[in-house]
């Protein structure tokens, strides 16, 4: 939790984690990008993009995704 860039009263754990761990799938597949927030070590193993969770795409640093017809870069 350390390394999320927020007030360290926001440090708390959500629900992602059961995502991560495949206990639960997102219902429609969810591409996300970085922000601010995020605990940028584990999203930096996925510099080029990649599934983050089952249905739970993370675009990466630098990555062009071809979704269906849709490009998203």
């Amino acid at each position: 939790m350390d390394s999320l860039n927020v007030a360290p009263k926001y440090r708390e754990m959500k629900s992602f984690w059961k995502y991560y761990l495949g206990q639960e799938v997102a219902p429609v597949p969810t591409i996300f990008i970085g922000g601010n927030h995020e605990a940028s070590n584990y999203l930096w193993e996925l510099y080029y993009g990649g599934w983050a969770a089952p249905n739970i795409y993370f675009l990466g640093y630098a990555v062009v995704v071809k979704f269906g017809n849709i490009c998203i870069v």
